[in-house]
């Protein structure tokens, strides 16, 4: 008995160690990551708004006033920022942020930089933001770095500037803030470290040392979180910090507002040469702070979902502005979140595991369920303790997951060990069963039949454009109607051009052609499906703008090749359908058309096929993520018994002309036909983007042996 007891508690520990083990490997899984990360959210949420008043940090949005009141239009002329500059040191800010970036010169009005650099050198207290873009090319060992920092005026001028850019995580939350960047041979300091250390005069002798995970620069020692990061200890949700108009920094009496011009910083001019009790009279809310200035407004894409993205109730993104804002606050204050160290967390996996092991060991499965239950909890309860007063975040997904491994692995055993005549009779009723299925797959195979063959076929996919958006804006049974609306119209094409439906996918459609029933023109087939499924669309939003409803187009690509079609799936249920590299491409040919603003995109196999049948322009070459080889890319637009307008053939001729020199890497043969194309359609966005690669080139000349392919390293 006691050698059968220490055999079981062997098994125990050995049922701990594997379900630590397990836990451990899942953690590296994307899903886990980020059920942990929801749980930091939780804890944010749980300990509540911050109130960053003592930190002297505000914050001057362009917000709606601003492009409502502003006697000029977005953006805004550099003599408006000057005016900022002036209106707020002249009122005692301490320094002065912008999250706004300066890096090309104004075409507004010639003199603004000019202006905008005498208020920046005037009042000496300005930090600009600038950018590091890091864009990897075939053939090219090393990424290509490209620094975009203010314009030469500015930079002339002797201030401070810093880098910006958010880091997401797997769920597309921003938590982290960017310290530094290492980028040819320098390390650019972060906005928000810049301002950090104009506030601490850290010397400009001071270097960045990274020290057991730890970034140490001047008097600061911040713990890291993913190489160049930091946690951000978020204050709260959207407008925790003090905010203000720009309008209202602009609204002096010397600066004429459209509404609303009550000449407002008039009362505060002047209140930096004032003692301090007479400026306290004047109620001042700028003198000594720090005054960040940045868009916080929806429209312009810098928002971010923070921790506190839903917040009792309500579902509002972060402005870029107030995030620099969150993460100055958090160096400032020392209120930095540290994590455990990787063996600390696994040392609370394993003990986790033993505790509940050995608690069904003792007190059987429904003790050990109970020590579960207790056990996550005061991992819950723990883990806000020590966020709340000590700023650590305790791991707490990983360790809940090993717990549960533990439990079930050792009930599971323990079950067995005390049913062992009963799980023997099991275990033979098991092989009767198991015989059973194998007679029966015997006498009917082809009800589980899984393989299928080889053909030569077209595969199209589309999706609708922004369809989440249009999602988030109907009642859910109006979005329903109007989706059957336009996937019934769309299945009628494809069904009467001789297409095989594949499935939907929400609101995507898979369609192939030249099976069950073999087309020798199935790549014709489906070009032409296309086309009449673009103008059956155009048909439909006439209607729809007709009865009030939202307007939108689809993106489709279509790829021709070999694919494995047959019956896929399981033993319950199979599916008729296509898989392959070919398939893959088409998906991605798709989601390509997003970065060209086209509609329809065609692969290089499908072109060979119907290029004589259609009016078709060459896009690019490029390479998509997943694929060694680059491949040619192509619009569909019309087909070719029908007469394009000139203006069209004009662009086409240009465009392709270009793309000729472009592939020669003659790049300002290039960018001439390409600003010709510009000058018939200025909206003619694959020219714009050849424009900004040729000028890219000029600077940053590609390898002898570069072919021409523009590699996308996201799908």
């Amino acid at each position: 008995m006691k050698r059968k007891k220490r055999t079981s508690i062997f098994i125990f520990i050995f049922l701990s160690v594997t379900a630590f083990i397990l836990a451990s490997l899942l953690s590296i899984f994307d899903m886990v990551q980020t059920l942990e990360l929801k749980s930091l959210d939780a804890r944010y949420k749980q300990r509540g708004v911050l109130d960053p008043a003592e930190s002297n940090i505000i914050i001057v949005g362009i917000d709606d006033r601003t492009f409502d009141e502003a006697p000029a239009r977005y953006p805004f002329p550099r003599e408006f920022y000057a005016r900022v500059i002036h209106n707020l040191t002249e009122a005692g800010a301490k320094l002065i942020i912008f999250d706004i970036q300066f890096t090309e010169p104004d075409m507004k009005s010639p003199r603004g930089d000019s202006i905008l650099a005498a208020a920046v050198q005037e009042a000496g207290n300005v930090i600009l933001a600038g950018k590091i873009v890091i864009d990897k090319v075939k053939y090219v060992k090393e990424p290509i770095v490209t620094i975009i920092d203010p314009i030469d005026p500015l930079l002339k001028t002797g201030a401070e500037w810093g880098i910006v850019g958010e880091p997401t995580d797997n769920d597309g939350f921003t938590r982290r803030y960017l310290l530094y960047q290492p980028a040819k041979d320098k390390t650019f300091l972060s906005l928000g470290l810049k301002a950090v250390k104009v506030l601490n005069e850290i010397p400009d002798t001071a270097s960045v040392v990274i020290e057991d995970f730890r970034f140490k620069y001047g008097n600061l020692d911040i713990p890291l979180m993913r190489a160049n990061t930091m946690l951000v200890d978020f204050c709260g949700p959207a407008k925790t910090f003090p905010t203000y108009s720009l309008s209202d920094i602009l609204d002096d009496s010397g600066f004429q507002l459209r509404v609303n011009d009550t000449d407002y910083m008039d009362n505060f001019m002047g209140a930096a040469d004032l003692p301090p009790e007479f400026a306290a009279l004047l109620q001042n809310p700028f003198r000594d702070k720090i005054v960040l200035i940045g868009a916080t407004i929806e429209e312009e894409k810098d928002n971010i979902y923070s921790p506190f993205y839903s917040y009792k109730g309500e579902k509002i993104k972060t402005p870029g502005v107030e995030y620099h804002a969150n993460a100055l606050w958090t160096i400032l204050n020392g209120r930095y979140i540290s994590t455990m160290k990787i063996s600390h967390i696994g040392l609370l996996i394993l003990i986790c595991a033993l505790l509940i092991s050995l608690a069904v060991y003792f007190l059987k499965p429904l003790g050990g369920l109970a020590v579960l239950l207790v056990e996550i909890a005061a991992l819950a309860v723990i883990s806000v303790l020590l966020f709340n007063d000590k700023g650590l975040w305790v791991e707490i997904t990983t360790p809940a997951i090993s717990a549960v491994f533990a439990f079930v692995g050792a009930s599971g055993y323990q079950f067995i060990s005390e049913q062992k005549e009963k799980q023997m009779i099991k275990g033979m009723f098991q092989h009767y069963l198991a015989k059973t299925l194998v007679d029966e797959l015997i006498a009917n195979p082809d009800k589980l039949k899984l393989g299928g063959e080889k053909k030569e076929l077209t595969v199209f996919f589309s999706d609708i454009e922004s369809f989440t958006n249009i999602s988030e804006s109907l009642p859910p049974e109006h979005l329903l109607e109007y989706l059957n609306e336009y996937l019934t119209v769309m299945t009628d094409i494809i069904l009467g051009n001789d297409g095989l439906l594949d499935k939907y996918i929400g609101d995507a459609i898979v369609a192939v052609w030249g099976a069950p029933v073999m087309r020798e023109d199935h790549a014709a087939m489906a070009c032409s499906a296309a086309i009449i499924m673009q103008r059956a669309l155009t048909d439909l939003r006439r209607e729809w703008e007709k009865d009030g409803k939202p307007l939108f187009k689809a993106r489709m690509g279509i790829n021709t090749g070999p694919m494995t079609i047959g019956n896929v799936g399981s033993k319950q249920r199979l599916s008729y359908t296509v898989i392959g590299d070919t398939v893959n491409l088409a998906a991605r040919l798709e989601a390509i058309n997003k970065q060209y603003r086209s509609y329809t995109m065609i692969s290089g196999s499908t072109y060979e096929e119907v290029k004589d049948l259609f009016h078709i322009r060459e896009l690019d070459m490029i390479q998509v993520k997943g694929k060694s080889h680059p491949v040619k890319v192509y619009e569909l637009i019309e087909e070719a018994d029908t007469k394009l307008p000139d203006d069209s053939m004009a662009v086409i001729r240009a465009y392709t002309e270009g793309l000729k020199w472009y592939r020669e890497k003659e790049w300002e043969q290039a960018l001439r036909y390409f600003e010709k194309v510009l000058k018939i359609d200025p909206n003619e966005y694959p020219s714009i983007l050849h424009i900004d690669r040729c000028h890219h080139f000029i600077k940053n000349p590609p390898p002898p042996d570069w072919d021409g392919a523009w590699i996308y390293t996201t799908k």
